[in-house]
This record gives structure tokens, C-alpha cells and sequence, in this order.
């Protein structure tokens, strides 16, 4: 039987989604819009306020696995290998289609390059599942004490360290190579595995001591509000210092730490049940691999500089209508592929009873 499904963390799902539409809506060589809007302008400062209210949607994302994922050690890794087969698919798909509409070129090499699953985000995603009942053992070994003080001792040498590190190389201009706690050459703006896994054991932690002190809705929705305006001024004042990189949409930023939680408290405060949602919600991995492919064919160099209202309501709209398209490929692929993917379970089960068997 299919675990009860909350809505208001389904809900959140589908808005984290498309907070990562209106980020790669901005994105320099995906969507263009940081590319094409006129220099200080307000629209400028609107696409700033969407990147800074949606770059935190992957570390929620993770918060939020980790927090469910840390109730049980129980894991099929078939639900892994049908991410990674749902993500050839649609790359493949994606590059015929621009082959036909002859923005590609039809090669042996493409076709076989299109089918190798690169998302990062899909990588790691998979990697900490894999290791998620290790963790969770870890975890359960530990008072809650003695948890919290892992945490935050994670915290402290991780995102605090490595943000003040690059803060110190951006602003005075030099190298900061060695100095890091990720990786030798730098942080790399928190793309790693280190943050993924911080971020399952922060989704752990709530769980853990949830209930014990109950944050008010009111007090949740300041702290959100409060963290996305530093965010937004932290980031417009690096630009305006023409620093090389921004920091502050660096996923080991502890304000993004310290929203993604906010946020998913917030929205697990919501107690209610939504068939509608709960089905919608399914298509948020579809729609993550799908929505770059779309982004090149919504006109986002004619609105940039548009109104910035009109400029607002086209993202929306654009995040909005890519989700209901991307449904509709979950529904197809759902249909076609995922009962084939399904059969592959019998080979994959005796993986699971390997690493995870007791």
C-alpha cells in the first residue's frame, strides 16, 4: 500500500519546480534572461528577487528526502535505476526533436552521448539514496544531543567555513585553492556531494526532533521573508561590486540552509489532503528534465525588458504552463515505460537484499 501522501509537502514540491523553471528561466545560457535584461534596470532587480527566492529549491528538495527517507532503511533501487532511465529517455527524446526542427545534427555519437544520464543533480540524488540507511544507522546511534552537535559541527565546517572562505577570494580577488573543506580547488559553489548529504542529515534532524518545539506559522513566514530579502540585497550588492562570483546563490550558503528548513516547516504545518496536488505532484521529476528543452522557445529575450509586471506574470506563466506539459509527458511515459522499468525489479531486488537486508 502506497504510504499516505501530505499535501502540503506535495504542494511544495510542485512550487519548488517551478522556482527551478524561473532559475534556469534566468540562467545565462539556458533561458538567457540574465543575458538579454537591460543593465539596472527593475527588471533586473525582479529577476535577482526570483533567483534568490528559488535557489534554494535543491537543498529543499534533498531536505525533504532526507527527512522521509530517515523514517526507514527499507530502500529499492529500482527507483533509482528508473530515475536514470526516465532521464535517457526524455535526453534522447529532447535531442530528436531539435534534430527534426533541424537545431541538431543527426549523429551516431549524439544519439549514443543522449543517452548517458549526466544530471548532476539525478547523481547525487542516487548516491545518497544508495548510502541514505548507512546514514540513518549513523544517525540512530546518536542521542539527540549528540546529533545536534553533529550537525552543527557539519554546519559550521562545511557551509559556514567554505561560504567565508569564497566570500574572502571574491571580494579581495585571489585564490583562495587549499583553504576549502569540500575540495582542493574550491567549493564549487556547493554542487557537491558534501552539501547533498548535509542537507539529508539537516531533513533527518527535523524529523527527529519535530514536535518538541513547535515554531509558529507567523514566526516561519518572517524568517522566510527576512532570509529572501538578504539573499536578493547580499546577491545585487555583488553584482553591483562586480565580483566574479555570487556567493550568496551558492548552495552551501547557510541562509539557504536556514530557508530550506523554514520553508519545509512551514508548509508540513499544513495538514490537509489534495488528491489533486498529491497527483500533480508526480511530475515533478519529469518536469525537472524536461523544462531546459522548452525554456529556448518561450521568448524570454522579448519580455525581459518588457514591463516588469508583465515581465513577473510571464514567468509565472512560462513555470506554470511547463509544469501542466510536463505532466502530461509523466502521464505518457507512465503509461508507455514505467510498467517495462517495473519488470527490471526482480534483477535490482537482490541488490537490496545485499546492502539492506538486516
Amino acid at each position: 500500500m502506497e504510504k499516505r501522501r501530505e499535501s502540503g509537502i506535495e504542494l511544495l514540491r510542485i512550487i519548488l519546480i517551478c522556482l527551478v523553471i524561473a532559475l534556469h528561466y534566468n540562467h545565462e545560457n539556458i533561458g538567457g534572461a540574465f543575458r538579454f535584461v537591460e543593465e539596472n534596470s527593475v527588471n533586473q532587480a525582479v529577476l535577482y528577487f526570483f533567483e534568490s527566492i528559488g535557489i534554494f529549491a535543491v537543498d529543499c528538495f534533498v531536505l525533504i528526502s532526507g527527512y522521509y527517507m530517515s523514517a526507514s532503511n527499507e530502500r529499492k533501487t529500482i527507483k533509482i535505476l528508473g530515475l536514470l532511465i526516465q532521464e535517457s529517455v526524455f535526453q534522447e527524446l529532447a535531442y530528436l526533436v531539435m534534430v527534426c526542427l533541424s537545431l541538431e545534427s543527426l549523429t551516431v555519437g549524439n544519439i549514443i552521448k543522449e543517452a548517458v544520464p549526466k544530471q548532476y543533480f539525478v547523481v547525487f540524488y542516487s548516491a545518497v539514496f544508495l548510502l541514505s540507511p548507512y546514514l540513518n544507522k549513523l544517525l540512530n546511534a546518536l542521542d539527540e544531543k549528540a546529533m545536534k552537535r553533529f550537525i552543527l559541527l557539519i554546519f559550521l565546517i562545511f557551509p559556514v567555513w567554505n561560504t567565508i572562505v569564497d566570500l574572502t577570494g571574491n571580494i579581495m580577488g585571489i585564490s583562495t585553492n587549499g583553504l576549502g573543506t569540500v575540495g582542493a580547488f574550491g567549493s564549487q559553489g556547493g554542487y557537491t556531494i558534501v552539501n547533498f548529504v548535509f542537507m539529508y542529515l539537516v531533513g533527518a534532524y527535523i524529523r527527529r526532533t519535530e514536535g518538541q518545539k513547535s515554531e509558529s506559522r507567523a514566526k516561519l513566514l518572517l524568517v522566510t521573508v527576512l532570509t529572501v530579502l538578504l539573499i536578493t540585497l547580499w546577491s545585487l550588492t555583488e553584482h553591483k561590486l562586480r565580483l566574479t562570483e555570487t556567493i550568496a546563490w551558492s548552495y552551501q550558503d547557510p541562509l539557504l540552509i536556514v530557508l530550506s528548513a523554514c520553508v519545509f516547516k512551514l508548509f508540513k504545518s499544513f495538514n490537509f489532503r489534495s488528491a489533486v496536488i498529491n497527483e500533480l505532484a508526480r511530475a515533478a521529476f519529469t518536469c525537472f528534465l524536461v523544462h531546459c528543452s522548452f525554456l529556448k522557445f518561450v521568448n524570454i529575450e522579448y519580455f525581459v525588458n518588457k514591463q516588469w509586471y508583465i515581465l513577473i506574470l510571464h514567468i509565472i506563466g512560462v513555470s506554470v504552463s511547463l509544469y501542466l506539459i510536463s505532466y502530461i509527458l509523466y502521464k505518457i511515459y507512465s503509461l508507455v515505460l514505467s510498467p517495462a522499468v517495473d519488470k527490471l525489479s526482480a534483477v535490482t531486488s537482490k541488490i537490496d537484499r545485499y546492502f539492506y537486508s538486516s
